[in-house]
């Protein structure tokens, strides 16, 4: 993320000292200006003085780039023209100031079963992001992975109806679901699509998620080089999207963190990316953040709720942390706990950039917000 450029206070043996830091663009490196002890008042004098030089500079450049731009010397790019340079500029502005508008929001997790929510206000999540257990007799630490299919329906049933009742008006909940059994092959993901619909609410779509990269040579089941028993192996999983009485999600910012590329890539209803794996992530049925990650961004606005009723090992938090979305997890195996902190705790800033909130506006460097009204009189 290209943040503003900060005068950083770093603590030394008990004394704090002041720093100016900035990227050096031609370096490719951090660098540190040392400016002395905070009890000198000529220290923060000195570091704000390195700043003003700094930003004018950055001005000077984007100008002289807009200039450019305008006599036709460079050549035109297949975004659309902005009217002004004050135009340009101000684009830039507004984008510099959504993107510092994000933050981080620490997740709510509660280790008890998501049949009752309570803890969620009704009406306040704008996406629910979950997979649910796979009821093949997964080794969980102590979760029962092997009901009845029909107790198995019911309780997923009974999630739903409070998923239902925690989503606002055109929130969205997206599942992701694998058809696991085989003597006889049970499509789950149909009938959990009918839940929903028995439910009414209001089917978006399907998006096929293909782990074909991740899913090795093995084959499946049956007979092997015969045509007695040839049986296919999955190497996909489904996500199944619906939305809460209205297909429009209404939102008063409206800011939103998806890149043109993203958007078109994420609209398409084949997925490819690999797994998680069940070492390193401590838990036997991870996803990788790629799922949780492109579901945010094309959900919800900046600063949404994001819900899991089958947390795991937190992803789904964590993404949804580095995005710059309030997030509520629940997971009934508490076991699960050092292996979620440890995930969400790992999250120290917001994971987007500045091309998420601009738009068609032109890649250029990032307008420093505190000079937004030099800018407006230079140009």
């Amino acid at each position: 993320m290209c943040d503003p450029v900060p005068i950083a206070l770093k603590d030394v043996r008990n004394t704090k000292y002041v720093y100016f830091t900035y990227w050096d663009q031609e370096q490719k490196k951090k660098i540190e200006v040392y400016c002395g002890a905070t009890t000198d008042q000529k220290s923060m004098e000195k570091a704000q003085e390195l700043e003003r030089e700094y930003l004018k500079k950055q001005i000077s450049t984007l100008q002289s780039q807009l200039k450019e731009f305008d006599t036709g010397e460079v050549k035109k790019p297949k975004y659309r023209k902005p009217k002004s340079v004050n135009q340009f500029i101000q684009r830039n502005i507004e984008a510099q100031i959504y993107m510092n508008d994000a933050k981080l929001y620490e997740p709510e997790i509660f280790y008890k079963t998501s049949e009752h929510m309570d803890e969620v206000e009704d009406g306040s999540v704008q996406l629910v992001v979950t997979s649910p257990p796979y009821n093949v007799g997964k080794d969980y630490a102590s979760y029962d992975d092997k009901k009845e299919l029909q107790e198995y329906l019911h309780f997923l049933m009974t999630v739903w109806r409070e998923c239902k009742k925690k989503l606002c008006k055109g929130g969205r909940i997206a599942v992701n679901i694998a058809d696991t059994w085989r003597n006889p092959y049970i499509p789950l993901h149909c009938h959990i699509t009918k839940q929903f619909l028995d439910l009414d609410f209001l089917m978006r779509g399907i998006m096929y998620w293909d782990k074909g990269a991740s899913a090795g040579i093995s084959t499946a089941w049956g007979s092997w080089r015969s045509a007695s028993n040839p049986t296919l192996r999955d190497v996909g999983e489904y996500i199944l999207v619906f939305s809460k009485d209205d297909f429009r999600l209404e939102n008063e910012s409206k800011i939103s963190t998806i890149t043109p590329e993203q958007f078109t890539l994420y609209t398409k209803s084949l997925w490819s990316f690999p797994t998680a794996s069940p070492e390193k992530e401590g838990h036997p049925a991870p996803f990788p953040e790629e799922l949780p990650k492109r579901l945010i961004l094309l959900y919800t606005f900046l600063h949404d709720k994001v819900l899991d009723p089958f947390l795991g090992s937190g992803t789904t938090c964590k993404v949804a942390k580095a995005l710059g979305r309030q997030s509520v997890g629940y997971e009934i195996d508490e076991n699960y706990r050092p292996i979620i902190e440890a995930k969400i705790g790992k999250v120290e800033s917001i994971s987007l950039t500045l091309d998420a909130f601009t738009g068609n506006t032109p890649k250029t460097q990032a307008v420093p917000i505190a000079l937004r009204s030099e800018i407006k009189d230079s140009s």
